[in-house]
């Protein structure tokens, strides 16, 4: 097989993929939004049970903004520490899906 006719394949595996994904958490939105209409908190199906779970505030850190605070080895641990502190950011997460196999 050549190396041409591998990376077409891996090409047409990858796209169905994405497709895969927008279809799976456009279902994903449309079992939340079913849950929320009909008052319902979770469902539970032969062998998943779907709960909402709701729009949370959370802190992240960005790789980037870390290492670049970081880079200078010079600066003391309490420095580095505040430097930590700083780098983090508030975040909300969206209303979600929790999905679990029964």
């Amino acid at each position: 097989m050549s190396i041409e006719s591998i990376a077409r394949e891996i090409t047409e595996i990858k796209n169905e993929l994405n497709e895969l994904s927008e279809r799976y958490e456009s279902k994903r939105l449309e079992m939340y939004s079913s849950l929320t209409n009909n008052g319902l908190e979770s469902f539970r199906s032969e062998e998943y049970l779907f709960t909402k779970v709701p729009e949370t505030t959370f802190l992240t850190i960005t790789k980037s903004r870390l290492h670049e605070a970081l880079n200078n080895s010079s600066i003391s641990d309490e420095q580095k520490i505040e430097i930590q502190n700083i780098a983090f950011e508030e975040t909300t997460r969206d209303a979600n899906l929790r999905i679990t196999k029964i």
